[in-house]
């Protein structure tokens, strides 16, 4: 995969832990529902010869960490059909866009509906208890004293939501993960080939988000999406989503999301529907806007833990309030929600425009001793 599969940080927990299952009665329950949770058995091969496409050199990176992590035993996906679900909810958001972040970061949510119902009854009751009102979950707002308090509760239910979260986290020298080797502006040209097809008209850096956002969920879902199923993708309201050109600023960004889905998935596969949006105001984007928080707060806080990492050895600086607890829960799985970060960085051995990639991992350095493993089968 890279000179450096698996790259673990250890992390120290010192808060005071007060809750826990009370019963064996309680831990069974959460054994039975874990596992009914996991996909057992995945087929993690995604990748094939393609008649009319050539896999990304992402996409790759993609399939190698998730058989790394398998080889390992480390891998465990979400069941996208618990509770008969029919459709699968992408959601996406990013990071480290400021100049002081040296890292740009994409995290991926993908989740079923059917478990969606459960998620926002719970969630309002977080907000009410926190007086939280309907104060948008965000990185950038972890100063925020009620925000900063809700935050463990929310984690929490998160973890209870069956789901794969990915995030990948890219060094901002390695300019293309399309267009490698020498030559002036690789994401110039990845700009002129999306417009070429017909996928709009974008800055430079622009199109390379996007290919970067759309390949990464199109393998996703392709990995986690069963056939027949319909998929819903909603992405921050962005610059993906805008191109000079359309007649509707999703549509661009839409079509090439199917157009890279249609190469990833199994043979046979059809799924039923594929849809997106950007956050909508009204009623029903209650429960969306908390799931996509989860992108949110994730990609912001690994583009300012990784940027502080590289550019203070020592630790002398600390990630913001807020930022400790989610790194912490990034640390170990929930019983429903699944996560993995990928780290890619420039390969200096190696060509002109290379880089590396590596499956990265939080560790606590000592388990807390309340700590409760559930086993899981797969």
């Amino acid at each position: 995969m890279t000179k450096k599969a698996i790259e673990v940080e250890e992390l120290t927990d010192d808060r005071d832990r007060s809750t826990g299952p009370n019963s064996s009665r309680r831990f069974s329950e959460l054994v039975r529902t874990a596992n009914k949770f996991v996909l057992k058995r995945p087929n993690l091969k995604i990748l094939r010869p393609h008649p009319n496409a050539e896999h990304t050199v992402l996409s790759t990176v993609l399939q190698d960490a998730i058989l790394t992590s398998d080889r390992i035993g480390r891998l465990v996906l979400p069941d996208l059909r618990v509770y008969n679900n029919q459709t699968v909810v992408v959601l996406t958001d990013y990071g480290g866009e400021h100049n002081q972040s040296k890292y740009l970061t994409y995290s991926a949510l993908l989740c079923p509906m059917s478990c969606c119902g459960g998620f926002a009854p719970a969630m309002r009751r977080v907000r009410r208890i926190h007086g939280l009102g309907s104060k948008e979950i965000a990185f950038k707002d972890f100063r925020m004293g009620q925000l900063r308090r809700a935050l463990p509760d929310y984690l929490a239910l998160l973890d209870m939501t069956p789901g794969f979260l990915l995030t990948l986290v890219v060094d901002k020298r390695v300019e293309s993960l399309f267009e490698l080797g020498g030559g002036p502006r690789p994401s110039k040209r990845v700009s002129t080939l999306l417009e070429a097809h017909g996928y709009g008209r974008r800055k430079p850096k622009v199109a390379e988000k996007l290919m970067r956002v759309a390949d990464t969920i199109a393998f996703l879902t392709a990995l986690l999406a069963h056939n027949g199923q319909k998929v819903f993708w909603m992405t921050d309201n962005d610059s993906i989503v805008q191109s000079q050109g359309s007649s509707s600023p999703h549509d661009d960004t839409l079509m090439l999301f199917q157009t890279l889905l249609e190469v990833y998935k199994r043979p046979g596969f059809n799924f039923s529907l594929v849809g997106g949006a950007s956050p909508f105001d009204d009623d029903g984007n209650e429960m969306f806007a908390d799931l996509l928080s989860a992108t949110d707060i994730t990609a912001g806080s690994l583009a300012q833990f990784m940027t502080l990492k590289l550019t203070d050895p020592a630790g002398h600086q600390s990630v913001k309030p807020g930022c400790d607890d989610v790194l912490m829960w990034l640390t170990k799985d929930g019983i429903g929600l699944k996560k993995m970060t990928i780290v890619i960085r420039p390969d200096e051995s190696g060509p002109i425009g290379a880089f590396k990639s590596s499956i990265f991992e939080l560790l606590l350095k000592k388990l807390p001793e309340d700590a409760l493993m559930i086993p899981v089968y797969v």
